[in-house]
């Protein structure tokens, strides 16, 4: 399976299976602790789910979200597998 390109930067782990994911324009604590919570999930699926991430774009308080992603590094703990896909979650 070839890797494609994604739309709004979302990767996901595992071609084969359900995908979870995250995504809220509220405070910079609140979004990463949703996104650490589909990581645990997926984690704990025995590869039944795989966690999709879709970088912080918006945030409340008048935090930096791109700062905020790139401090975080969650997009960074998504494993790389030679068979990952692009995932398009633009209608979620």
């Amino acid at each position: 399976m070839s890797a494609r390109a994604g739309v709004n930067g979302v990767k996901a782990t595992h071609a084969n299976a359900c995908l979870v994911t995250s995504y809220g324009t509220d405070g910079i604590g609140h979004q990463l602790e949703a996104k650490l919570s589909c990581i645990a999930v997926a984690a704990a699926s025995r590869g039944q789910l795989s966690y999709a991430h879709r970088p912080m774009d918006e945030t409340q308080h008048g935090a930096n979200a791109s700062k905020a992603e790139d401090f975080f590094g969650v997009g960074h703990a998504v494993p790389k597998l030679p068979y990952a896909v692009a995932y398009d979650a633009g209608g979620l």
